[in-house]
């Protein structure tokens, strides 16, 4: 079990429901970390890469990845281009024999990311080197709590960001 997301100098990473900043850099190393996995997620950050991404999800919301919406509102007739479960724990008897060797990213929201702290084992960061006004906050408390920085990338393209690597203690 893994997480990824970026944050800002402050932790934050959404403001208004939307992530407040463009790094294509990010979304290359995002992609290329969780492609050919699975990947979790809640109901907003759902509808926000439905709205980004349009037509090219029509089979998959995140294509070539196993994906997962935690919601307890929308049912499975709802949605097409994922599998709508009511909590983290339910992906497990989700996955398939194959899916073992494969990691479980949790990618947003809010509560996703404060619920699945307590199971990953490794957290991946795109650390923003700027505040962007965010109104959603990863809790960077308890990563530092029960994480350490195993590995640290810098950018290829900006000092604003940084690809930081945290396992568990």
């Amino acid at each position: 079990y893994a997480i990824i997301a970026a944050v800002d100098a402050e932790g934050g990473f959404g403001k208004d429901g939307k992530i407040p900043w463009y790094y294509p850099e990010d979304f290359r190393w995002f992609q290329s970390q969780t492609k050919g996995h699975i990947c979790v997620m809640g109901k907003a950050t759902y509808a926000e890469i439905n709205e980004k991404i349009g037509e090219k999800g029509a089979t998959s919301v995140l294509p070539d990845r196993k994906c997962f919406v935690i919601s307890s509102t929308l049912n499975q007739a709802d949605v097409s281009n994922a599998t709508v479960v009511p909590d983290l724990y339910a992906v497990d008897a989700l996955l398939s024999d194959e899916d073992i060797e494969k990691t479980v990213f949790y990618i947003g929201g809010e509560q996703v990311f404060t619920q699945a702290l307590s199971r990953a084992d490794r957290v991946l960061i795109t650390a923003i080197n700027a505040t962007h006004g965010c109104d959603r906050f990863f809790p960077t408390h308890s990563l530092n709590k029960l994480f350490r920085v195993n590995k640290v990338y810098k950018s290829e393209h900006t000092n604003d960001l940084r690809f930081v690597e945290y396992i568990r203690r």
